[in-house]
């Protein structure tokens, strides 16, 4: 896959310590027809395009704070942008983590997600992907 190749989706060190029991990535146009296929389990995921990444977050159930995205107004912005030609591809990866992770490991995740890709829309711990 050439974006594992070009480092966009480069494993993270506490990566390599919480294994994910599964991973997807999805283009962020399909998304809206898919979150009810997506696991309601604990996770992080990352929001990218073909140059940056957008947001990191994690969730204690990926399929409700993905759909939680979708009704916000920059979601809606971005599928419009894509949609007219002014935006490149947007993607949305997430790894479904075991359910024994606990809070602080999770946090420690989503943590070195933001520190090695530093997010256009993660900033000093606030989110502006929101909306």
């Amino acid at each position: 896959m050439s974006l594992r190749k070009s480092n966009r989706l480069k494993p993270e060190p506490v990566g390599q310590v919480v294994r994910a029991i599964s991973s997807r990535i999805l283009e962020l146009t399909n998304l809206e027809g898919d979150v009810d296929n997506l696991p309601s389990k604990p996770g992080v995921y990352i929001f990218f395009d073909e140059e940056k990444t957008l947001y990191a977050g994690k969730a204690d159930d990926l399929r409700a704070r993905i759909s939680n995205h979708i009704s916000t107004w920059t979601y809606r912005d971005i599928i419009q942008g894509i949609q007219r030609g002014h935006r490149t591809l947007v993607f949305v990866v997430f790894h479904e983590l075991p359910v024994t992770i606990s809070a602080r490991e999770l946090t420690a995740y989503e943590t070195e997600l933001i520190r090695s890709r530093d997010p256009e829309h993660n900033r000093a711990g606030r989110s502006n992907f929101q909306g």
